[in-house]
């Protein structure tokens, strides 16, 4: 009489598959939100036609002027924060592949808030500012290909 041995089939504890569906959930609803979100200044326009022709000085910096109007700057905005949603995304996403692509998909989210901060500050006017903070992604991603500890990241890793 021959044995067969047969190996069990492993699975997956019911809480991790749970864990999965929630995050899989998320990132779409966020991708869903990042596709519709530069759409609500149209949706605004169409409640408050005058949103499209009212023109303000809309920027925190005293010094800086500029009259836009409403629309654009909502547009503008609801554009950076679909970036934002899009880049969570891909973050969450990037977490459970690679601990390089999280860290870089983490660091250009971190752009994005800055990205946005800098239009609401003075238009993007700030040319020194951004070259030095592309100077700071670019050689920051260029440690990323280092070595490193695996436990290092783990408390940023499990945020997302």
């Amino acid at each position: 009489m021959t044995k067969v041995r047969c190996r069990q089939e492993q699975s997956r504890p019911r809480q991790a598959i749970d864990i999965n569906r929630k995050r899989i959930v998320w990132i779409v609803a966020l991708l869903l939100l990042s596709v519709e979100l530069p759409e609500v200044p149209s949706y605004i326009s169409f409640l408050k036609p005058s949103i499209l022709t009212d023109e303000k000085d809309w920027f925190i910096q005293r010094s800086f002027h500029l009259k836009l109007a409403e629309f654009w700057y909502y547009k503008r905005t609801c554009e950076s924060l679909a970036w934002m949603l899009r880049m969570i995304a891909f973050t969450k996403t990037a977490v459970q592949y690679s601990t390089t692509v999280f860290l870089a998909s983490l660091l250009i989210m971190i752009y994005f808030p800055f990205d946005l901060l800098m239009f609401w500050m003075n238009y993007n006017s700030w040319v020194y500012v951004y070259e030095f903070m592309i100077l700071f992604i670019y050689f920051t991603g260029r440690s990323l290909v280092r070595p490193y500890r695996a436990d290092s990241f783990a408390r940023v890793k499990s945020l997302f």
